[in-house]
């Protein structure tokens, strides 16, 4: 699998505490949708979700697509200040969830642990 972005424990909570603002930006990269008799059914999902999205769910203020069918690009801007600061606060092994949105006829969301979800992970993002 591949990772984009901050690796594990390289965001250390401290670097969040003088952010007013937050964003989290997923990439999302369709490598295969296949039926439960193994059909490959790719090139169906990405005629029918151009860019990822349907067109009737598009959401222009998440939505960052490349153009490419095969990519999607989602992200999360926190900048409520109270929300910000809840994040700031969570104790460990606490989470946030980002809005569902929907990427290639899937629903998802994001999970972030602002103080980190296991010991080998407490103190980082």
């Amino acid at each position: 699998a591949t990772s984009c972005g901050w690796a594990v424990q390289t965001l250390a909570r401290s670097e969040i505490e003088n952010c007013a603002r937050l964003t989290f930006v997923a990439n999302l990269e369709l490598g295969g949708v296949y039926g439960q008799n193994g059909v490959d059914l790719t090139d169906f999902v990405l005629k029918k979700y151009d860019g990822g999205v349907s067109s009737n769910n598009r959401d222009n203020n998440n939505n960052n697509n490349s153009g490419d069918a095969s990519t999607y690009q989602f992200a999360w801007n926190i900048s409520d200040a109270l929300q910000v600061q809840k994040m700031k606060s969570l104790p460990f092994k606490s989470n946030v969830a980002s809005p569902i949105f929907t990427a290639f006829g899937f629903r998802w969301f994001l999970e972030v642990f602002p103080n980190g979800y296991s010991d080998r992970h407490r103190g980082f993002v």
